[in-house]
This record gives C-alpha cells, structure tokens and sequence, in this order.
C-alpha cells in the first residue's frame, strides 16, 4: 500500500493533476474521467488500509480487486483516449515544456543518474507521453 501511495499517488497521479490536466480546461470530459479514476482508485487504497486494519480479508480482497479494476481501465483510457488527445492538441513546444517540468519533479537540476535529461524536439512528444506513464 505504500508503494501505491507513495508512488502511484503522490508522484504519477500528481504528475497528471499538477502538470498535465493544468495546460486545458478542468471541464473537459477526459480530465473529468481521468479525476474520476484516481478519487476512485484512492477510495480503494482507503478500503484496503481499512480492511487490514480490521482484519476483513474478503474486504482486502474487493478493495485489491477494485483498484485493479480502475488501474487497468485508467490505462486504457490513458493510451486509447488521453495521450493521442493530448498529440493533437498540444505544440511540440508545449510537450517540451511539459518534459522539462516532469524532469524536473524528478531531479533538482538537468541531470538524472549522471545522464542528460535534454531530448531532441523530434522525440519531445513521444518521451513525455512516457514520463505521464510512468
């Protein structure tokens, strides 16, 4: 529960609320749905704390099965939906300054593991819809 917590909520939820949904309108249907999954998915992380908590296996159980089933369905609305959306409507400019600021939530200067984190404009689009899947 706490990689989910640490990892799937605070960094890769964030990265999608803070970054990402910022650059368009809070009011558009695929952001709605996107806000949706992760309130759902938190709600069943709730769930399982709770569960274990009380020692409710089957309730550990449901809550596990839930946020599998919002996960697997997130991702597809991720990759069918959100990032080709998100393709032809924002610049190559724009990816690129989404990248830098993704990165930047990463690293505190230009630099990850002793490698660059510049990319050519030509793969911009590409790696940040990476980063966003990560």
């Amino acid at each position: 529960m706490d990689f989910i917590r640490s990892y799937a909520d605070r960094f890769h939820h964030a990265k999608e609320e803070d970054i990402l949904f910022a650059c368009f309108d809070p009011g558009l249907d695929i952001l709605k749905a996107m806000h949706e999954d992760h309130d759902r998915g938190r709600a069943h992380v709730r769930g399982v704390v709770e569960a274990l908590e009380q020692g409710d296996r089957e309730g550990v159980a449901a809550h596990l099965a839930g946020y599998a089933g919002v996960l697997s369905e997130h991702i597809k609305k991720e990759d069918e939906i959100l990032y080709p959306w998100m393709d032809r409507n924002l610049s190559v400019r724009q990816v690129g300054e989404l990248f830098a600021r993704v990165s930047s939530r990463w690293t505190s200067g230009s630099r990850r593991n002793g490698k660059s984190t510049r990319r050519s404009s030509s793969d911009s689009r590409k790696r940040t819809q990476n980063l966003f899947r990560r």
